[in-house]
C-alpha cells in the first residue's frame, strides 16, 4: 500500500517486502527528489522572508520586540496554513473547490490551529508566557495578506514547473 506524504511515498513493509517493491517503485531512488529538495528550499526562503521582513517592518515603525514576536509568529503560522492547502497538490492549482474542501483531515487541521493561534495571540497568560502581544486588526490582516502573497508565489512556481515540463515533452510534476 502506497501512501503519499506530498510526493515524498512512505512504504510500509509487507512480510519482507516493501509494498513499493510490488508496484514498481524503485527502492534505489531518493527519498528526496531534486525537485523536492528545490521546493524544500524555496518554500523555506519564502518562510524567512516572511516572518523576518515582519519582524523589521515592525521594528523599523517602532514597534516593540515583543510586538515584531508576535508579527512573526503569526505570520509563520498563516504561512503554514496556506501552505497546507498549497503541498497537497505540488504540481497542480491549488485554488479548486477539491483543493480547498477536498480534505477532512486538512480542514480539521485548520478549524483547531485558529483557535489555539488566536489563543496564542490574545489570551494575557499566553502573552505573559511567550512575551507577546495581541494584534490589532490591520496586524492581523497584514500577516494574512503576507501569507498569501506566499501562497500567490507557490502557485507561480507551480505554473513555471508545469510549462517547463510540457515543453520539454514530460508529464506533470
Amino acid at each position: 500500500m502506497r501512501q503519499h506524504l506530498g510526493e515524498v511515498v512512505v512504504e510500509p513493509e509487507l512480510g519482507g517486502h516493501t509494498a513499493g517493491n510490488r508496484l514498481g517503485v524503485d527502492p534505489a531512488e531518493p527519498l528526496l527528489s531534486r525537485f523536492l529538495l528545490w521546493r524544500l528550499g524555496f518554500v523555506s526562503l519564502l518562510f524567512l522572508a516572511g516572518i523576518y521582513g515582519l519582524f523589521l517592518w515592525a521594528r523599523s515603525r517602532g514597534l516593540s520586540i515583543e510586538e515584531g514576536r508576535t508579527l512573526a509568529v503569526n505570520a509563520l503560522v498563516a504561512m503554514e496554513v496556506f501552505y497546507l492547502f498549497n503541498v497537497r497538490y505540488l504540481g497542480l492549482p491549488s485554488l479548486t473547490l477539491e483543493g480547498v474542501i477536498g480534505t477532512r483531515a486538512v480542514l480539521i487541521a485548520v478549524g483547531a490551529v485558529t483557535p489555539l493561534q488566536l489563543l496564542f495571540t490574545y489570551a494575557p497568560f499566553m502573552q505573559t508566557l511567550f512575551e507577546t502581544r495581541p494584534l490589532t486588526i490591520s496586524q492581523g490582516l497584514l500577516t494574512v495578506a503576507v501569507a498569501i502573497a506566499v501562497f500567490a508565489i507557490i502557485e507561480i512556481e507551480k505554473a513555471s514547473w508545469r510549462r517547463l515540463r510540457s515543453a520539454h515533452g514530460q508529464d506533470g510534476a
